[in-house]
């Protein structure tokens, strides 16, 4: 795996951002804007960490803000999820985990060390034909994480 919980907290701290860990319940993980910081729950494993990280620093790159608007929110949700998803799988490390292990995400996520969702979110958006490309200023973003 190219991405590390680490890369990830630099990457937040270089936006003003702050990583703290607490118990939170139900919750993997939080990013409140108003004080700018991610809030990581002390039980996950590593798999959760990194893939948890990734998922709240989209919405703290996003200033993301508390809303009251489920659609937005849910859409919001969906964007952090897929901006984490290709923050920590490249397709060629897709492809080649797909090789080793077969199409069942558990296994493929086992091998990418990522928690399952992200690698079901890979696959829904390159089955939906959303390649893996972003704009260049995008790119930029998200390859600060890239080891």
């Amino acid at each position: 795996m190219l991405t590390t919980p680490d890369a990830i907290f630099d990457a937040a701290h270089s936006l003003g951002v702050r990583v703290e860990w607490a118990d939170l319940d139900d919750d993997h993980g939080i990013y409140d804007h108003e004080r700018r910081t991610i809030t990581l729950h002390l039980c996950l494993t590593g798999v959760q960490i990194v893939s948890t990280a990734a998922h709240e620093y989209s919405h703290a790159f996003h200033r993301d803000e508390p809303i009251r608007d489920r659609r937005e929110h849910d859409r919001r949700e969906r964007r952090a999820d897929v901006e984490a998803a290709r923050m920590l799988i490249s397709p060629e490390e897709y492809a080649r985990a797909e090789r080793l292990v077969g199409p069942d995400a558990g296994a493929i996520a086992e091998e990418l060390g990522v928690s399952r969702w992200v690698v079901e979110t890979f696959q829904r958006e390159a089955g939906h034909g959303r390649g893996w490309t972003c704009t260049v200023a995008r790119r930029a973003a998200l390859s600060s994480f890239r080891g």
